[in-house]
């Protein structure tokens, strides 16, 4: 009897969905990044989040204070979401309108896009419902139904059109928002950072959560710290604009929670 040759491997489709994130990763900005590591005090946000439960009526999660910190962060740094126009102007945008990707799917996970629209006019509760409604009911059929077709395009024609797309204000604002963030941290523990191939003029990573300890009043104390990575375009944003962001950012994270309002006013023209 000859030998049985034993199957050590499985084969499997390489999904449509798949096809388009590498299409996507093909566009990245990774070979002209500048890139800041930086850690973060969140010691104080859970009890913070906890506490505003009774004016939101439910108790916000870190990654929609970690998206409305970012919002507003980048409000007062707005040339930190510009895009460059194929005729060399700078299009600097007022809404910050972050990109967030949420897991989805049942056998074949898949990162969702969610665009939360005008984030810096709006508080911690809304963007949490936001992502709350967006897991629930993530894609308007119609538009479910065009990235399906748009799959079924051969490689090189998609990547033709994602390239247009990308070289366009009024297109990136509308398909991929103006700020991406990316949250791998969230699943899993320890501390870390990581690094992204980011497509958009600010791109953010959200890493790890770990402790250190630190000193304070001759006390030797722990204190909760969350790595964040910050990619940006080198050809739009310099050293400066860049530490500038990442102290306000900073500041409203450790120590100004007041900075971010929980609940405000819809403005039905947005």
């Amino acid at each position: 009897m000859g030998k049985e040759k034993v199957k050590k491997y499985v084969i499997r489709s390489f999904s449509r969905y798949r096809r388009l994130a590498a299409d996507v990763l093909r566009l990245s900005k990774s070979n002209r990044v500048i890139r800041a590591l930086i850690e973060v005090d969140i010691s104080g946000v859970h009890a913070f989040l906890k506490a505003s439960r009774s004016q939101c009526g439910m108790t916000p999660s870190l990654t929609a204070f970690l998206l409305t910190a970012i919002a507003y962060a980048v409000d007062e740094n707005k040339i930190l979401h510009a895009q460059r126009t194929i005729w060399g102007k700078l299009i600097i945008y007022d809404d910050v309108d972050i990109i967030t990707y949420i897991e989805l799917g049942e056998e074949e996970k898949f990162p969702f896009g969610l665009i939360i629209r005008g984030a810096n006019h709006k508080s911690i509760c809304q963007i949490h419902q936001e992502i709350e409604d967006f897991k629930q009911n993530p894609q308007p059929k119609w538009e479910t139904g065009v990235v399906n077709k748009f799959i079924l395009l051969p490689r090189f024609l998609r990547r033709w059109l994602l390239r247009l797309a990308y070289r366009s204000p009024a297109l990136t604002k509308r398909y991929r928002g103006t700020v991406g963030v990316t949250a791998v941290g969230m699943f899993g523990t320890g501390t870390g950072w990581g690094l992204g191939a980011p497509s958009h003029t600010l791109g953010i990573t959200i890493g790890g959560i770990g402790q250190k300890l630190s000193l304070e009043n001759n006390q030797v104390v722990t204190r909760e710290i969350l790595n964040l990575t910050i990619d940006c375009d080198h050809t739009i944003i310099d050293g400066a604009p860049l530490a500038r962001f990442v102290r306000k950012l900073r500041r409203i994270i450790e120590n100004n929670y007041t900075e971010i309002p929980l609940m405000v006013e819809s403005n039905p023209n947005r």
